[in-house]
C-alpha cells in the first residue's frame, strides 16, 4: 500500500505520542483512552461515521470492528476490493482520517462538536468537492454505487 509521504509522516506523528495516543479520554467520545486506534477506528463516534461513508458506496460491511487498529483494518479492507478501487478507497481513508483529526481538534480547542452523521456530511461534501475538482482516483469509488 502506498500512502504518500505528507500524510505518512503525519500518521507515524500521531502514532509516536506516548501510549499512542495524546489525552487520556478521547475527545469524540468521552468513553476511552484516546489512542491513534481509537482516535482513527475504534471509537463509537468514529465507527459511525465509517459505517454513513461506507455505506454511501454500498461498502458497509466493510466497517471498522471495536476492537480494529487503523493499520491492520485499513490493509485487510483494501485487500477485500477489487485492485481497481483500492487507491480510491485509500484516498477516501485519508479524507476521512483528516475530517476526524480536525473535527477531535475542533473539540479539544474550539469547544464545539459536530454529530457523526454532520461531520459524514462534511466529509461528503469535501469528497464532492475533490471530485468536482477532477480527483478521478476518489471519484471511481462513487461513481461505481451511483
Amino acid at each position: 500500500m502506498a500512502i504518500n509521504r505528507p500524510a505518512q509522516s503525519q500518521i507515524l506523528l500521531l502514532a509516536s505520542y506516548p501510549y499512542g495516543g495524546l489525552w487520556a479520554v478521547s475527545a469524540l467520545c468521552d468513553q476511552d483512552d484516546e489512542t491513534t486506534d481509537h482516535l482513527l477506528t475504534a471509537c463509537v463516534f468514529v465507527r459511525e461515521v465509517w459505517h454513513c461513508l461506507l455505506r454511501a458506496v454500498g461498502l458497509q460491511q466493510l466497517t471498522p470492528q471495536q476492537n480494529a487498529t487503523l493499520s491492520e483494518w485499513w490493509q485487510q479492507t483494501r485487500q477485500a476490493l477489487p485492485s481497481t478501487f483500492r487507491r480510491c478507497f485509500d484516498s477516501l481513508v485519508l479524507l476521512t482520517l483528516w475530517m476526524l483529526w480536525k473535527e477531535r481538534n475542533r473539540r479539544v480547542f474550539e469547544a464545539m462538536s459536530r454529530t457523526p452523521h454532520q461531520l459524514f456530511l462534511l466529509i461528503k461534501e469535501e469528497a464532492d468537492a475533490w471530485i468536482g475538482a477532477g480527483f478521478n482516483s476518489l471519484s471511481a469509488l462513487f461513481a461505481h454505487v451511483a
